[in-house]
């Protein structure tokens, strides 16, 4: 029996961790896979050795490590029902109430700036009364090559549709779908590298402030999942319902979700279910310039919503308050049932027309808050009336107190990182 790591990939594996072949593969150059006949897709076809693995393990003092050399899935239907079965069937020898948190991210300093202090965030929360229930974290990166971070986080690297996204590109977010399906295959090849029965779809710029509430066993298919529901996805709205209807003929629209892949808590065959076609929406919207003008920067949102969809998976979506998932501070103003505080929002305080506080995560980009996380400003203390946010609404006491809290928790976490020396 294999001993396993804090991400659940097990030490026995040596060098290669599959022998999968990728033979001719086609490989898409600046976009997705091409789908549905719509768009197109420069292609470059790569010859490999016959006998070539596909996942590798990275050094051995990196025992979390695992990467993969190329970006191809193209999966048949006979694959995804074979991978389903496989999760599925590993999910099972699993707690009931055993959680596996995913994130995904390109490596770049902006994500992970805000993905130290969620890892560091959640490992606090993990020690408090029922935080045991995450057994283990993986970041899926979608990079060409490592960051300075595969220490510190147990991490997949997932080979990216665009490399060029390691420096900088207008949308790394449309590698992330692709990046999952590819955890997906390597996960098919080896069962033990997930640990939960239940996986936890993150981003960057989480920040745990208690453990998550679950909704009851993943072994009990009766009881649903968690997405959550964003006031800004809206696949109903006139333009949007017209692209979806094209994208997914099949969807009704005026059943689809207005959520995203994250946070979503679902079960691992569900998820193999929904990724494949997450993907290749993705992609289908990408090749498609109408499409990503009507969906802009939230687009592979939209793909994720038609999966689920299309799928039959059913989730529980709530409103804060009442999300068991997340809160959205300033657009939120408590935390309510959430575990999870989300800072997608900068929050900048105004009196008498005049800022004087401020924080947002776009201030933080540099290569020296990756390595060095600094300490956030906290607000002003005390409250007063009188104050107003950036789009002149009143800063009221109780998202006030929120926000120091959350800035708090990110200090809380950051004094205790290690400041992270660059490779050679």
């Amino acid at each position: 029996m294999s001993s396993i790591s804090s991400s659940g990939i097990p030490s026995s594996i040596d060098n290669t961790v599959s022998s999968t072949n990728d033979v001719a593969i086609r490989i898409p150059i600046g976009n997705a896979v091409q789908s549905s006949g719509s768009g197109s897709s420069s292609t470059v076809d790569i010859k490999q050795q016959s006998q070539q693995p596909r996942f590798h393990r990275g050094p051995k003092k990196l025992a979390s490590f695992l990467f993969s050399q190329s970006n191809t899935t193209n999966l048949t239907a006979a694959d995804k029902l074979r991978i389903r079965g496989v999760l599925k069937k590993r999910a099972a020898q699993l707690p009931g109430n055993s959680i596996h948190a995913l994130m995904t991210g390109n490596g770049s300093p902006y994500q992970n700036i805000q993905a130290r202090i969620m890892y560091a965030t959640m490992k606090m929360v993990q020690s408090m009364p029922g935080g045991s229930a995450i057994r283990a974290f993986t970041r899926i990166m979608h990079r060409s090559t490592d960051d300075d971070l595969v220490e510190e986080f147990p991490t997949f690297r997932a080979y990216p549709l665009e490399p060029a996204c390691d420096a900088w590109c207008e949308f790394p977010v449309k590698d992330r779908a692709n990046a999952v399906v590819q955890w997906l295959m390597a996960a098919e090849q080896h069962p033990e590298m997930m640990q939960g029965a239940w996986l936890l779809l993150l981003e960057s710029d989480y920040v745990w402030m208690k453990p998550l509430a679950l909704p009851g066993s993943a072994h009990d298919l009766a009881v649903q999942g968690y997405g959550f529901s964003y006031d800004y996805i809206n696949p109903q709205y006139p333009d949007a319902a017209q692209v979806m209807r094209q994208m997914c003929p099949e969807c009704d629209v005026k059943q689809l979700p207005h959520s995203g892949p994250s946070p979503v808590l679902l079960r691992p065959h569900e998820l193999a279910m929904v990724a494949p076609d997450w993907e290749i929406y993705s992609a289908w919207i990408e090749n498609n310039e109408q499409a990503r003008n009507v969906l802009g920067w939230v687009r592979e949102m939209y793909a994720w919503c038609a999966a689920v969809h299309k799928n039959g998976v059913k989730l529980t979506y709530e409103h804060p308050p009442k999300s068991k998932l997340m809160s959205q501070p300033p657009h939120d103003w408590v935390q309510g049932e959430a575990a999870i505080l989300h800072y997608t929002w900068g929050t900048l305080y105004f009196k008498d027309s005049k800022e004087f506080w401020r924080f947002d995560k776009r201030d933080y980009t540099a290569k020296e808050h990756e390595l060095k996380v600094p300490k956030f400003p906290l607000p002003p203390q005390p409250w007063q009336e009188g104050w107003k946010l950036q789009d002149g609404v009143a800063v009221n006491h109780d998202l006030h107190q929120l926000l120091t809290a959350m800035l708090t928790q990110m200090n809380k976490a950051s004094a205790g990182l290690p400041v992270i020396t660059p490779a050679a």
